[in-house]
């Protein structure tokens, strides 16, 4: 008796379970006809608002705030140039743009050129003459200070100001 009733439902739960397939794949068509329904309908919304008065207005607007702001950025950006903004120095009346400060085997220097457009560009190390009157005495990695005659000058690297009034 208890193989009669375990095949029964066996028989039962197969055909319930294949009635469940079958039924799936018809509701998967109607549900991909309905979609397409509704996709057809949202391409014809979509038409309708890119028509729409409202949204060429808006448009307009945005592209015009898109110009703008592409101005702004245009007149704000800074001219490009091929050189780093570097730290200036003031001796005697002439500019020179600091390039580096360097520790070699015997002393350390500095690379210094002068403004202007035949200058070279110069190592000056640590107790020589710059120019005539202008003595490298103390270099340290934050401050450069000359002799100029019997004036010293000292200049702080990594502060900001001009420099030049020191």
């Amino acid at each position: 008796m208890s193989y009669k009733f375990s095949a029964i439902l066996s028989l039962v739960v197969s055909v319930y379970v294949v009635t469940l397939f079958f039924d799936e794949g018809s509701s998967d068509a109607s549900a991909a006809a309905d979609n397409s329904q509704e996709q057809g309908l949202l391409e014809l919304n979509k038409r309708d608002v890119k028509d729409s008065t409202i949204v060429v207005k808006w448009h307009g607007m945005h592209n015009q705030a898109q110009e703008e702001k592409e101005k702004k950025l245009q007149n704000n950006k800074e001219p490009e140039t091929s050189e780093v903004e570097q730290l200036s120095l003031t001796l005697n009346g002439k500019q020179y743009k600091v390039y580096g400060i360097f520790n070699s085997a015997d002393s350390p220097f500095i690379l210094l050129r002068a403004q202007g457009k035949e200058s070279e560009l110069q190592k000056v190390y640590l107790g020589s003459n710059l120019e005539n009157q202008i003595k490298l005495v103390q270099l340290t990695s934050d401050s450069v200070t000359f002799e100029l005659g019997q004036e010293r000058k000292s200049f702080n690297l990594f502060e900001r100001s001009d420099n030049e009034n020191k």
